[in-house]
């Protein structure tokens, strides 16, 4: 029995033993290819150290260094000759003028702006009657200009054509005068005449002094009275003066000191300072 036994077990190794040898050898196989396989292709990059490295470090001529994208290419650092300094004054100065001269007057002078005085000239031209009252009273005054009496006279004669009052009368004054024009008394009358006639208060004062002078008209104080009382009742001054000087001496009315007195104290009281029995000379419409 023992030896039926032992040679059933003798006959079970020989039959399984190769089935056991063969797996056996094929985990041993499996195990040595697979530890190859990792050995060899553990890592692509310690594999072929010289063809899979960081982009930056296998092409520095193309690619920055990545930490270096703030500061070191910044544009302006990076490419100097491509990108203007931020300040565009500074880089361009004969393209750029600075911020505080962008004065259309004295940056363009010469280009699409006029000056003021130009353009108040060319609005003059064109018939605006303020502009050219405005001409006449700077070129008389030396206001913005020299004093030029010829200029003045132009242009109030200019305005005086477009029917200004103001412009009438200081016209008058300039021919009575003689003032950048000829002397022309009978002018100077008659353009008082039409500041009147447009109820100017100044012109009514100029045109009685005309009237009681016998200045490019006959002499005739009763008249010049009447002119007077007119400027006078709607509060020019010095034709307040000028009526109590006609009351004062009797001319163009009878005489009478307290009616005198009582236009002395009004034009006083609306600031006039005169000596008596003076009429004054012509005066300028301002």
């Amino acid at each position: 029995m023992k030896k039926i036994i032992a040679f059933g077990i003798l006959l079970s190794a020989l039959c399984f033993s190769p089935i056991y040898a063969d797996k056996d050898s094929y985990y041993r196989h499996h195990r040595r290819t697979t530890t190859t396989e990792y050995t060899t292709n553990q890592n692509q990059y310690s594999q072929y150290p010289n063809q899979y490295n960081n982009q930056y470090n296998q092409y520095p001529n193309q690619y920055p260094p990545p930490n270096n994208y703030n500061n070191q290419y910044n544009q302006y650092n990076q490419y100097p000759n491509q990108y203007p300094p931020p300040n565009q004054y500074n880089q361009y100065p004969n393209q750029y003028p600075p911020p505080n001269q962008y004065n259309q007057y004295n940056q363009y002078p010469n280009q699409n702006y006029q000056n003021p005085m130009d353009r108040l000239v060319q609005q003059a031209e064109n018939g605006d009657v303020n502009a050219q009252i405005r001409l006449a009273d700077d070129a008389r005054k030396g206001r913005h200009m020299q004093e030029n009496p010829e200029m003045a006279f132009y242009w109030y004669k200019k305005a005086a054509e477009n029917r200004n009052s103001k412009a009438m009368n200081n016209l008058g004054v300039c021919y009575m005068n003689g003032y950048g024009t000829k002397l022309n008394h009978g002018e100077a009358f008659n353009w008082f005449k039409k500041a009147t006639e447009q109820d100017d208060l100044v012109g009514c004062k100029n045109l009685g002094n005309c009237y009681i002078y016998g200045i490019g008209t006959g002499q005739n104080p009763a008249e010049a009275v009447k002119y007077y009382v007119n400027a006078a009742t709607k509060g020019y001054p010095p034709a307040m003066y000028n009526l109590g000087n006609c009351f004062y001496l009797g001319l163009g009315a009878n005489k009478d000191q307290n009616t005198a007195k009582q236009w002395y104290d009004a034009a006083k009281s609306n600031g006039y300072r005169a000596h008596k029995q003076d009429f004054g000379t012509f005066d300028w419409e301002e």
